[in-house]
């Protein structure tokens, strides 16, 4: 019996270890909430659940949002409306598809997003060298 419990519990965990392929890392640093509204440079929708949020200085953001939303990968365009200065994982956005709404979906939790060219910088003597 407490095999079974065990191998439900691994079960249960293992998809929460597995990488997304979303062209980036993301960095071991805890979730972030909101994001100052002022500090929010540009956006860049990757797909129909995924945003980045390229920040004035740094980190930028990375927010997947927990359920697919329809037409925001196509139209990569969004709306919101929020009465604070931030922008937080509780908000709704919603698609802008060619002058007219679209679908409305929930933010994820923001996480710190480093490109991969930044993530893999090569060491100085590989490259560059004199013969």
């Amino acid at each position: 019996m407490k095999q079974c419990v065990l191998v439900l519990a691994l079960l249960a965990i293992a998809p929460l270890s597995l990488a997304d392929g979303a062209g980036g890392t993301e960095e071991a640093a805890p979730a972030k909430r909101c994001l100052s509204l002022s500090r929010i440079k540009n956006t860049r929708v990757l797909d129909d659940q995924t945003i980045l949020f390229m920040m004035r200085g740094k980190p930028d953001y990375k927010n997947t949002l927990p359920y697919r939303c329809p037409g925001l990968g196509f139209y990569r365009s969004f709306g919101y409306g929020t009465g604070i200065n931030s922008i937080c994982d509780l908000d709704i956005i919603t698609v802008l598809e060619s002058g007219r709404r679209g679908a409305s979906c929930g933010l994820g939790q923001f996480v710190e997003y480093v490109p991969e060219e930044d993530a893999a910088e090569p060491a100085d003597d590989e490259e560059g060298g004199s013969e």
